[in-house]
């Protein structure tokens, strides 16, 4: 019976594969030589799914009455794992990205905890009610006397696992105060703001590459700087005098990438043009950048709807700020974390461009 199975499967899948093999030797296409692309890119579908799912995560957790909501509960954990799962691909393209994951992870690890509560604790109610059942049959032998009292030594204790109960709902308890503190109500304006604007990069599919930054000299590190994602940064300049060429090479937790950006312009709007490369691409060109380098840690903090990054030069005494705009008349507000640190604004200035400060 399982050969027969096995071959019909077979059968059926090869005359699949001979489908496919004629159907796609060629596919057809139109082509706008007046109006350009009207398909969609593959950033923009993501872009959408971006949204829907962002819209459902919403959804699931404004549903969320109180702790003991736990179909509820494990809905909201579901659709944010699907939108973890749809960034974690996308997690290089943008500081944001990782941010927004670390938080869905964290969403996720809650919410877990809290669904995992009701599990043990439905088992726990089952086995209360099979105690009290195995007590109860015990109780009634004993009046008949067909048993001792020495026998009911052997049967679960009762109070155990009530005292069991108490500790696992108070887990949930606090596990559910956490996410309320950090996903409930106006708790999570911030990180949607986040998502937000992450949809809106990716759709964006035919705007010129702009990067809008302002940049902030700063006295030192903020020692409270609230919960972030820190890189290491080698980043180097190939010889040239109107195409400036960098090579970056990005560290985080322990994954290692590597790119090749092009900037022209100065000041807050510049062009930026950027592609990710190779170990093997990077390794050739990097000599090629000796004695124009940059060596430094940053740290990435999702603040509202914009991401700060602090940048701690490890090569020489000096941290800056950079914030990444999505307008040129965007009002930038300084965090309180940030703010005391800040001694000026050096967007303008040339001196503090990477470029400038390589060696």
């Amino acid at each position: 019976m399982a050969g027969q199975l096995q071959r019909q499967l077979q059968d059926a899948l090869d005359v699949t594969l001979q489908r496919l093999e004629r159907r796609l030797r060629r596919y057809r296409a139109t082509v706008y030589l007046d109006a350009g692309p009207r398909d969609a890119t593959l950033a923009q579908r993501v872009a959408e799914r971006m949204r829907a799912q962002t819209t459902k995560l919403k959804e699931r957790l404004a549903g969320i009455a109180d702790v003991d909501d736990d179909a509820t509960i494990h809905r909201a954990r579901i659709a944010g794992k699907r939108l973890r799962y749809l960034l974690e691909p996308l997690a290089d393209m943008h500081p944001v990205l990782g941010e927004l994951i670390n938080g869905l992870k964290r969403l996720q690890d809650t919410l877990g905890a809290v669904h995992d509560a009701h599990v043990w604790g439905e088992s726990l109610h089952h086995m209360l009610q099979h105690a009290a059942d195995l007590e109860g049959r015990a109780l009634r032998r004993v009046a008949t006397g067909t048993t001792s009292h020495r026998r009911q030594s052997a049967l679960p204790s009762r109070a155990g696992l009530m005292a069991l109960a108490g500790a696992i709902h108070g887990r949930a308890s606090a596990e559910f105060a956490a996410y309320r503190q950090e996903w409930a109500g106006d708790a999570a304006v911030g990180f949607f703001a986040s998502l937000d604007r992450a949809a809106a990069l990716l759709s964006d599919a035919h705007a010129p590459p702009l990067e809008i930054e302002r940049k902030y000299l700063l006295t030192g590190v903020p020692p409270d700087m609230p919960r972030r994602t820190t890189t290491i940064l080698h980043q180097g300049y190939l010889p040239g005098e109107h195409i400036i060429e960098r090579l970056r090479r990005t560290i985080r937790a322990k994954r290692t990438s590597y790119a090749r950006t092009i900037k022209l312009g100065t000041g807050l709007v510049r062009t930026e043009i950027e592609e990710p490369t190779t170990q093997e691409v990077f390794d050739a060109l990097w000599p090629l950048t000796e004695g124009k380098r940059v060596e430094k840690q940053r740290h990435a903090i999702v603040a509202g709807d914009v991401t700060w990054e602090i940048d701690v030069f490890t090569d020489r005494d000096l941290v800056l700020a950079e914030v990444e705009l999505t307008d040129e008349h965007q009002e930038v507000r300084l965090p309180e974390w940030l703010a005391p640190y800040v001694e000026r604004d050096v967007t303008e200035e040339s001196t503090y461009v990477n470029y400038v400060l390589a060696k």
